[in-house]
């Protein structure tokens, strides 16, 4: 759908390690890659590094819609939606 944006987040996190990986990719409806993040963060369970996966992406795609315009043959189409995917059946 043209004027919509997908972001996909995942984290990883080693049991007995108080530090963990997330990771993120935003997309436009092409699948054209518009934005990502890796970073390492503080995390004490898998769920807790998933959250915090969540909450980056989230915050990096509302900086992002704001900007999110694409060109096309009629002009402008601004952003209608966003959706947020994670693997993680207990963060979702």
């Amino acid at each position: 759908m043209e004027g919509k944006l997908k972001l996909n987040v995942d984290g990883s996190w080693k049991q007995g390690e108080q530090t963990g990986s997330i990771a993120g990719i935003l997309r436009d409806h092409t699948g054209q890659v518009i934005d990502g993040f890796t970073q390492q963060v503080r995390a004490s369970s898998p769920l807790q590094v998933e959250t915090l996966a969540i909450l980056h992406g989230l915050k990096l795609l509302q900086l992002r819609v704001k900007e999110h315009e694409e060109e096309t043959e009629l002009g402008k189409v601004l952003l209608t939606e966003a959706e947020c995917e994670t693997d993680c059946l207990t963060a979702q």
